[in-house]
């Protein structure tokens, strides 16, 4: 048991390391100071105590006679280790219930982190189609205001050249002896439409335009420039939506910087929980084995205990009928070796290599 409570603060304080988590790491700093107040229990108990116990064994080991026991000393040292073990024994159950509780905690937190991680990605994405759609807004508004744009200049012009058409044909019906009745009454072929179709598509009014009627020409422009207008204003607004999702982007950048840095930080969190709950399970069966030795302690106590109590009867008769009880006292004190033996050597089959018990 010393061995896994002695090496169980600086395994914990190892793994810390690696956990950015305040909670968590705070929680292991509380298993720290816990382990070392079960620790220091353990080496005064069996240091200490036991020490004594075991020096009375061998005192004991040398008396021939039992009027020679000192039964009260023994009693004594018996009960002052009983209650150190005793108390290492509830110290040995509240870690191992802390160990247990901390163990839920890991997993938890594991999947919380986990979790974490899984957000920050979907968030990151999120941004980052947000930019693109409106950043393929803002050319749809553009390329759609440069057709309608280039379209209403071609119906301007095409006006104008009908006008000029009509202008003339005017002119020469007053010297021929007739006008034209109507400025759609041309013969000029219309040459441009390059981006006429489109242009009307974006600005929604169809192709049933009449392209001989300067009229109709300049009605279908306005309407184009009207068009045009409002999809520049779509694409300022727009633009100041990438704006905004740019300053958004930087800052999110600068985020996604510590994000990623927090993001390997959960990483290796979450590995070093998982790490400390392989080793807090092992403590939990290292404690289990100690709280059984401590139990197995406090039944070889117990025993010496009832045993040296019989010898108590044993001794006040023998020292008043020595003769008379010399078996019966001899045979007790026989029996009380054979207890303190047995708690020698429950001592000696759990001491570790530096031989303090357990």
């Amino acid at each position: 048991m010393a061995l896994v409570i002695r090496h169980l603060p600086g395994k914990l304080q190892e793994l810390s390391r690696n956990i950015q988590d305040y909670s968590v790491t705070h929680k292991i700093d509380k298993l720290v100071q816990q382990a070392n107040e079960v620790a220091h229990c353990v080496t005064h108990a069996f240091s200490v105590s036991g020490n004594d116990v075991l020096q009375q064994k061998k005192k004991l080991s040398k008396v021939r006679c039992p009027s020679k026991v000192e039964i009260e000393i023994l009693s004594q040292t018996l009960i002052a280790f009983k209650g150190d073990v005793n108390n290492c024994f509830g110290k040995a159950l509240a870690m191992k219930t802390s160990i247990n509780d901390f163990i839920e905690i890991c997993r938890g937190k594991n999947k919380l982190k986990n979790r974490e991680i899984e957000e920050a990605k979907i968030e990151i994405s999120g941004l980052d189609r947000q930019i693109r759609l409106a950043e393929q807004d803002i050319r749809k508004y553009e390329d759609d205001a440069r057709n309608e744009e280039r379209g209403a200049e071609e119906l301007e012009n095409r006006s104008r050249d009908l006008r000029r058409e009509s202008e003339r044909h005017r002119e020469k019906g007053a010297i021929w002896g007739f006008i034209s009745i109507d400025v759609g009454l041309v013969f000029a072929p219309f040459t441009g439409g390059a981006s006429l179709v489109p242009a009307l598509a974006s600005a929604g009014i169809g192709v049933a335009v009449n392209l001989d009627n300067a009229n109709d020409c300049d009605r279908t422009a306005a309407k184009l420039r009207v068009s045009a207008e409002d999809k520049k204003a779509k694409a300022r607004r727009q633009r100041e939506m990438k704006q905004e999702f740019e300053s958004k982007k930087i800052a999110k950048t600068n985020e996604l910087k510590s994000r990623k840095e927090m993001v390997e930080n959960l990483s290796r969190t979450c590995d070093g929980l998982i790490e400390l709950q392989r080793h807090l399970q092992a403590s939990v069966s290292g404690f289990e084995r100690a709280i059984y030795i401590v139990q197995d302690f406090q039944n070889a106590i117990h025993l010496t205990v009832l045993q040296g109590d019989a010898f108590v009867l044993l001794k006040e008769v023998f020292m008043e009928c020595p003769e008379e009880f010399h078996d019966e006292a001899h045979e007790g004190l026989y029996d009380l070796k054979v207890k303190w033996t047995q708690l020698e050597q429950l001592f000696l089959s759990n001491s570790d290599h530096r031989g303090i018990a357990f």
